[in-house]
């Protein structure tokens, strides 16, 4: 029986195809299931680590879930096609889920974790607790309370749980995040307010912003400076990353940038912890040089670095480790 790398995730995705393309030349099968689009499908519950797929059957040597909830509307539309029924939908979540959270040993990023470190609040009590300065954070749909912490130091307001919403038209829109003057707070009444409770952070002036990107123990970190911004107006914008140009040598997109000891470290704890094996950070350098952690996503994006710097080989060799590791055991 054929030992495969299944990964979950729109065929749009590139990361898929890059990772494929180069797992071929290790001799490696990759499938892709697409949530989207179904497909002949028989799993055994108490045979976990086998499929079987287009009436083939196969043993799961890795597994990489890198399918986000949010992009349906988006992968739905870049294809100009209808959407399935939301309860088609949640059924085939479900059962990929399941195969998922069936086989944590063969995972990039298990479910459990995954699921419980892309909560924003929980990211930032393990940041806190491994060395991480982050921003004052609340939680609320308290007029009064919101009022009392815009005193205290300007503030942002951000999405808690979904990136991107659904304009007029029908297509698929990034939320901004926005500085919260007290007009808007006024603009609310109490009642609109207590509907819509907001996960507002304090406004960081930056002097720079570091993305770094932890990829099976690399630790890959670049730097973005104010001039690589277009078209940034400090009294509309509060987040810089919609709006970098491509800068530095041959068009790279910011420079790449030495992270302090501490720093790294406790980027290698907060993954230790996490037991995530692909994690983003989005950090900012404040005025005093402090590094501000706003959060870490499991299996953010990290195509761009591929392009620039061939880190896809550390992702490549993440994943044939597993495979390697897992079809040892089924071998034995």
């Amino acid at each position: 029986m054929q030992n495969i790398c299944l990964s979950i995730g729109t065929p749009e995705d590139p990361h898929l195809h890059l990772v494929r393309n180069h797992l071929r030349l290790h001799s490696v099968f990759a499938f892709i299931i697409d949530p989207l689009c179904s497909d002949e499908l028989g799993y055994d519950p108490c045979e976990p680590n086998r499929i079987s797929l287009r009436g083939v059957e196969y043993n799961i040597a890795a597994l990489w879930w890198r399918w986000k909830d949010n992009l349906i509307a988006k992968a739905a539309a870049e294809r100009a096609e209808a959407l399935p029924s939301r309860a088609v939908l949640d059924e085939w979540f479900s059962a990929l889920k399941a195969i998922w959270a069936a086989n944590a040993r063969r995972s990039v990023n298990a479910y459990l974790p995954s699921h419980q470190y892309s909560d924003k609040m929980t990211q930032l009590r393990l940041a806190r607790s491994v060395g991480f300065k982050t921003p004052s954070t609340l939680l609320s749909n308290s007029k009064e309370l919101t009022k009392q912490m815009r005193i205290r130091s300007p503030l942002v307001i951000k999405p808690f749980s979904h990136g991107f919403y659904v304009d007029g038209e029908g297509h698929s829109q990034p939320y901004d995040t926005s500085i919260l003057s007290f007009d808007h707070i006024d603009r609310l009444s109490d009642d609109d307010h207590r509907m819509e409770i907001s996960f507002l952070q304090e406004y960081i002036e930056r002097r720079s912003e570091i993305r770094v990107n932890y990829i099976f123990g690399d630790v890959i970190s670049r730097q973005f400076k104010p001039e690589a911004k277009m078209n940034f107006d400090p009294e509309v914008h509060a987040d810089w990353r919609p709006l970098y140009a491509y800068t530095g040598v041959q068009g790279n997109r910011g420079e790449p940038f030495e992270i302090k000891e501490s720093l790294r470290a406790a980027i290698v704890n907060y993954a230790r912890q996490s037991q995530l094996n692909i994690l983003c950070f989005d950090i900012a350098e404040n005025l005093h040089g402090e590094f501000i952690l706003f959060e870490s996503n499991p299996d953010g994006q990290w195509l761009w670095l591929c392009e620039q710097e061939h880190h896809i080989e550390g992702v490549v060799a993440g994943l044939l480790s597993i495979i390697n590791q897992q079809a040892g055991q089924l071998d034995a």
